[in-house]
């Protein structure tokens, strides 16, 4: 990515630059595929397979604005968010 603009300090006073913009140097040279057929390449590369399937990428937006509802409805009752490890064979907090 190169980018055009003017430098300057950040609200931390860390040198930095404020981009005006911004252009893509190196394209991807790899073509997309039509269609995931396997499976196991579909849960593996979900970003590709929302790429390649509108249905399923909205099926991820409509889950993610129910898991945000839900989250902010229970933040508002003054719940409290803990993760529970499922997966690991390793006790942990």
């Amino acid at each position: 990515v190169g980018a055009k603009g003017f430098p300057g300090k950040s609200k931390k006073g860390e040198l930095s630059i404020f981009p005006t913009k911004l252009e893509l140097l190196s394209p991807c040279m790899h073509m997309l595929p039509r269609m995931i057929s396997n499976v196991e390449i579909r849960f593996r590369q979900r970003y590709l397979d929302m790429m390649l399937s509108p249905e399923r990428r909205k099926i991820f937006e409509t889950r993610a604005q129910i898991i945000n509802y839900v989250r902010r409805f229970l933040d508002n009752m003054n719940f409290l968010e803990v993760e529970t490890p499922m997966m690991n064979t390793i006790h942990s907090g």
